[in-house]
């Protein structure tokens, strides 16, 4: 699978593929997610999941991918929505 063929297979399931900086992560891996936003980043993480599969045999290798543009903005809104007006106080 090329890069545009993953990256257009992951847009087909966003809420909103306008807005998107992906980010992902080899399951089982330590430290934080990588982004994911060119081929050789692609490519790069392709070969660490390839890794992972010939190194796990038996068990199943599962790649997590993000839309962390997407997260922000849920977030943003979530603040605002329990903003409380300046000289009123919350219940």
């Amino acid at each position: 699978m090329s890069w545009n063929d993953f990256r257009a297979h992951v847009l087909k399931h966003l809420e909103n593929p306008q807005a998107v900086q992906l980010t992902c992560k080899v399951l089982g891996d330590t430290g934080k997610a990588s982004y994911l936003k060119d081929e050789d980043d692609f490519n790069t993480t392709m070969e660490r999941l390839c890794q992972r599969a010939m190194n796990a045999r038996t068990r199943a290798v599962s790649l997590e991918v993000k839309n962390i543009v997407c997260l922000c903005l849920r977030n943003e809104s979530q603040v605002d929505s329990h903003d409380t007006p300046v000289g009123k106080t919350a219940h």
